[in-house]
């Protein structure tokens, strides 16, 4: 599935903190400028070395996105600090369609 945006909604230590990931999936092997919504305070890290060729941020073949594929993602320390019990939700939206394909929420250990 292409044209896809990542919605993430932080609970850092000092608030809660959004971020969104645009342009996806990427012809780049790494996050960069393109990919990281410039309206909103960026708690993403660019520095990340690359990603996974399986990773679904990244184009890889005819049908990038789909079932059993992951996403992969790092939020930096200092922007958005997470402690233990703090949650982190995870929206996958399909842009044409406005239709989220997938939400869940994960928390800090």
């Amino acid at each position: 599935m292409d044209e896809i945006e990542i919605s993430v909604t932080a609970e850092c230590a000092d608030g809660t903190k959004f971020g969104r990931l645009i342009n996806l999936p990427s012809d780049e092997a790494r996050l960069t400028d393109n990919n990281i919504d410039d309206d909103r305070e960026s708690f993403f890290d660019e520095s990340f070395p690359g990603l996974d060729s399986d990773s679904a941020l990244h184009r890889d073949g005819p049908n990038p996105f789909g079932p059993g594929d992951k996403i992969q993602f790092r939020i930096t320390s200092g922007d958005c600090d997470l402690q233990a019990g703090s949650s982190v939700m995870v929206q996958v939206i399909h842009i044409p369609s406005e239709t989220i394909i997938v939400e869940e929420t994960l928390i800090a250990s």
